[in-house]
């Protein structure tokens, strides 16, 4: 987890990246601590959720566990 630097973690995420993009899903994510936006978008995403986005998402969940009575 987090070890986005390591040549084995960018290996398999290259790997997934590929096989989403030859499935011809839409390939989304999360901006990676090591990439901008911008070489996301490059390399094929369509939707890269940034740090405003994790903290709406958060929020979010925090909103659907207090309705839930959680």
């Amino acid at each position: 987890m987090g070890e986005f630097e390591d040549d084995e973690v960018k290996e398999v995420l290259s790997r997934a990246e590929q096989a989403v993009l030859s499935s011809g899903t839409l390939l989304a994510g999360f901006r990676q601590p090591n990439r901008s936006v911008k070489s996301m978008f490059e390399s094929g995403y369509r939707l890269v959720c940034g740090t405003v986005d994790l903290g709406q998402l958060k929020q979010a969940a925090l909103q659907d566990l207090a309705s839930a009575g959680a």
